[in-house]
């Protein structure tokens, strides 16, 4: 179509062009020739009968006539046919144009309508994983908690049940949290509740190695930050990202305990109560995740988590129950705790 387009506005150029031509030629007779012949005749009058010179004198005067008409009707008309092919090709290209922003948005549409269904796929398939990784986590602590109270077993000490369990999490976190960045600064930590001193404090602690936080964590009061909050409202607290402005009532905290890096190192969050079981009127502790990398976690992501905290309840109580008696944690003294080596702190 385009190319019948353009045909038709080359011939009105030509057109155009023609015309120009003849009426220079006409201009020329009105200019030079018929003046010209006027002079002859004004010249030669004498010698021409009267009639002949009247004659004359009226063919040039129709002539001339005839030819200004010609003129002014042959320009209007090329004019009116080289603008019409001006808006003929005009709307065409905006037609073209518009066709061609159609097909882009629809191509757009699509593309996007895509990648929306890659995303749902994508995220179904998260989800799958998530869940076969949930299932058999639950499979393996279960099986652990049965283990444990075998009679004839060595009992391993608080520390080693709670590698046992959270190295399911901890050596999983890519496939379940996304963190494959090997520089990202994560953190995974267990606090226990002190009744004597009334604060939640760290006793174990899985931890990137150029991580700035301490091997063992700080101490918290019910209520006190992340941690505290989780605690005292005995429900789960997910924050991706700590510099929104709903998430600052959940970090504040005394002076005191504030570091310098908590605002870049603790962006995204996640702690869940430990228990309470049924019976007891505070959860035994917190478990918590934490990273640099903001939109890390959600309530989705950390089902898993919620499920280790319900584990780690039943070991506490088991140990509570093998150490009755003792003050303080228990199977282990206030303070210690778990860096990422694995090392006691």
């Amino acid at each position: 179509m385009s190319d019948a387009f353009e045909r038709i506005f080359k011939a009105a150029v030509e057109a155009a062009r023609s015309e120009d031509r003849r009426r220079i030629w006409l201009t020329a007779y009105l200019v030079v020739g018929f003046p010209t012949l006027t002079a002859l005749i004004t010249a030669y009058k004498d010698d021409v009968p009267l009639w002949l010179l009247l004659t004359l004198t009226v063919i040039l005067l129709a002539i001339s006539v005839v030819v200004a008409g010609t003129l002014h009707t042959n320009a209007q008309t090329v004019t009116r046919l080289y603008f019409d092919a001006l808006d003929v090709k005009d709307t065409a290209e905006h037609a073209v144009a518009d066709a061609r922003n159609r097909v882009r948005d629809l191509e757009r549409d699509q593309a996007a309508r895509l990648q929306a269904l890659e995303d749902d796929l994508a995220a179904s398939r998260r989800s799958i994983e998530a869940l076969s990784y949930q299932n058999t986590a639950g499979f393996l602590w279960a099986n652990l908690l049965v283990t444990y109270v075998l009679p004839g077993r060595p009992r391993p000490t608080l520390a080693e049940s709670i590698t046992e369990v959270m190295s399911y999490i901890t050596d999983r976190r890519a496939d379940l949290f996304g963190m494959t960045d090997a520089r990202e600064l994560f953190d995974f930590a267990v606090y226990v509740f002190d009744p004597e001193s009334r604060t939640l404090d760290n006793i174990w602690r899985f931890k990137h190695d150029r991580h700035p936080a301490a091997s063992k964590g700080r101490s918290w009061a019910p209520g006190q930050g992340h941690v505290g909050k989780a605690f005292a409202d005995q429900v789960s607290k997910v924050t991706s990202d700590t510099r929104q402005p709903e998430a600052r009532a959940l970090l504040n905290a005394a002076p005191r305990l504030l570091r310098p890096y908590d605002e870049e190192v603790y962006r995204s969050f996640a702690s869940f109560p430990i228990g309470p079981l049924p019976g007891a009127d505070l959860p035994m502790g917190v478990l918590t995740a934490s990273s640099n990398a903001s939109r890390r976690f959600d309530y989705g992501n950390t089902e898993v988590l919620k499920h280790a905290a319900t584990v780690l309840a039943y070991l506490f109580l088991d140990h509570q129950n093998d150490h009755k008696g003792e003050q303080g944690h228990p199977d282990a003294p206030s303070g210690s705790g778990i860096d990422a080596a694995g090392g006691v702190a």
